[in-house]
């Protein structure tokens, strides 16, 4: 509108013409550009909230008061005049009006803060929008140029005012650089932020996979400065060349992985996630490539961690129970294989409660920490030792010449315990019980092998302590039927099975009568309805074990009373 007008005005040759294109609608557009100006640069910087009702209706006096006095010809001379009369061939020289400098600063004052906003924006922008920048901040000064050259007349230019012109450069450049490349749209400057100042190391390659640009992440990660770090091959840069190659080699359309090792000077080993993407070139048929590097290191440090408190013992360090059953499976495939007998040991601490209830537990942790390290270090490189709950421990003997070599093998871990353990300045004797179940004569699976070695432990602390004893079919007989006791005695108790003997007690008193009769004594006797009656012996040790004496006592009592 303001190129139209000053068209008009410079075309004609009629002063009413003149004055009230060139004035008043010329003078219309030009107070209106400030204040476009201003709302499109706060649109574009996202500070639509300068933009209130207020502020418009202030924006739009000015533009009214001036159009007004323009147009009202006993005003209009306050604002500006022709110095000569209009001809079709002269440009025509405009002198300004007392009031004219009102509206010169208001326009100025307008273009400054929408001038100020932009250029602060831009200043915000990151590096890689640099190109743009210049371009617009060019197109920025040339209005103000011209229109200083114009008003003020220098070098004697002052007929032909280019400044509309020159806005409508400017307004085309901001236009075309803000659609071109999105300046103020906040999707690409927090996308580039984010790169910035994310954590993950960002290289980009160009064709030739030499470094062209890298983010701060990276520039920490292979620990050069970033002037030395481009054009540096990206293979050689991260001390990786036949993975790094091998990596950009595998990328297609979509993007390749692998596991990179980086010897970083200050961190020693760090491994990294690596993802390579193709970055097709608009320009040629060249490529590059975006190679992003994530730090998994404490990921994998984790995750070894994890693994070991799923597979290890967290006091003793050695296998658990689950790594043990692993190992005794992979033990028996090669025995199955080879045909040589294997063995599992079934070793329990003797007496290990007392070290507990009279030194804490703290001794006792550290008395099993002993006794592990004890049997580890007595046993072959080949073989298993793991704990496999409270104070037992288990063994693995694998490839065994013959199936006595365990009995072996377990005196030997009996006198590896022989010296005593110092816990907190006291010397502990330590004695164990261990029981032996042999492939394939006691089983041919892991479970049954773990469970008739627990039966011969059993047998082997029944012997005494410091004992070792092979699994037999007895032994397994003699536990099928202990393991049938302890469900039968627990329903005995309310199956009414139990009934008492009462044995006299005589005097032998030389006082009284010889013989007499002064009480009798409660004996609990057990009628089992299959195994017939059940000595003392058996149950009563039984019941203990099983928590069952208090009920049993409180039976006999009632019974004899009544």
């Amino acid at each position: 509108a303001w190129n139209l007008a000053y068209a008009v005005e410079l075309a004609t040759t009629s002063l009413t013409v003149a004055e009230l294109v060139g004035g008043v609608v010329k003078y219309a557009a030009i107070s209106l550009v400030p204040p476009t100006l201003l709302v499109f640069v706060c649109q574009f910087t996202r500070r639509t909230d300068l933009m209130t009702r207020s502020a418009a209706v202030a924006l739009a006096i000015e533009p009214i008061w001036v159009v007004t006095m323009l147009a009202l010809p006993s005003t209009r001379e306050l604002i500006r005049s022709y110095e000569e009369p209009l001809a079709a061939d002269v440009v025509p020289l405009v002198a300004s009006g007392p009031l004219f400098w009102i509206h010169y600063w208001y326009v100025q004052i307008l273009l400054i803060a929408g001038c100020t906003l932009l250029l602060t924006s831009l200043a915000r922008l990151p590096r890689t929008a640099g190109p743009q920048v210049r371009r617009m901040l060019l197109a920025l000064a040339l209005p103000w140029l011209v229109n200083l050259v114009i008003i003020f007349r220098i070098g004697g230019f002052g007929r032909f005012d280019a400044t509309p012109a020159a806005f409508a450069v400017f307004a085309t450049v901001l236009l075309w650089t803000s659609e071109r490349y999105a300046l103020f749209d906040m999707v690409p400057v927090a996308r580039d932020l984010v790169i910035e100042r994310m954590s993950d190391a960002i290289l980009v390659l160009d064709d030739e996979r030499a470094v062209i640009d890298l983010n701060p992440a990276a520039v920490d990660l292979v620990g050069r400065e970033k002037a030395q770090a481009l054009g540096t091959a990206a293979g050689e840069l991260l001390r990786a060349v036949p993975e790094v190659r091998a990596l950009l080699d595998n990328v297609s359309n979509l993007a390749a992985r692998t596991e990179l090792e980086l010897a970083n000077p200050d961190r020693g080993v760090v491994h990294l996630d690596a993802v390579a993407t193709r970055l097709p070139s608009p320009a040629s048929l060249a490529a590059g490539h975006l190679l992003v590097l994530r730090d998994v290191t404490e990921r994998k440090r984790l995750d070894a961690e994890l693994q070991r408190l799923a597979h290890f013992d967290t006091l003793t360090g050695l296998p658990n129970r689950k790594l043990f059953m692993d190992r005794l499976s992979q033990g028996l495939a090669r025995a199955r294989r080879d045909g040589t007998p294997l063995a599992v040991l079934f070793c329990d601490i003797d007496r290990f409660k007392r070290v507990n209830d009279t030194l804490g537990h703290a001794h006792g942790d550290a008395l099993l920490r002993e006794v592990g390290s004890r049997l580890q270090h007595r046993v072959r490189q080949g073989d298993t030792v793991a704990r496999f709950g409270g104070d037992e421990f288990t063994v693995v003997l694998a490839q065994l010449s013959r199936a006595g070599d365990a009995a072996l093998v377990a005196r030997k871990l009996l006198a590896e315990l022989d010296a005593p353990i110092d816990l907190g300045g006291m010397g502990v004797q330590v004695t164990a019980s261990i029981g032996i179940a042999v492939w394939p004569r006691d089983g041919d699976d892991q479970e049954t092998l773990v469970r008739c070695a627990d039966m011969a432990m059993y047998r082997a602390k029944a012997l005494g302590t410091n004992q070792v004893a092979f699994f037999t079919s007895v032994i397994g007989r003699r536990a099928a039927t202990r393991h049938r006791l302890e469900d039968d005695l627990r329903r005995a108790l309310t199956a009414d099975e139990f009934e008492l003997a009462y044995q006299p007690q005589l005097s032998i008193d030389d006082t009284g009568a010889p013989g007499q009769v002064v009480g009798v004594e409660a004996l609990a006797r057990w009628r089992h309805p299959e195994l017939g009656t059940i000595p003392p012996g058996t149950f009563i040790p039984l019941a203990e074990e099983l928590g069952l004496m208090g009920e049993l006592g409180c039976w006999v009592l009632r019974t004899a009373c009544r």
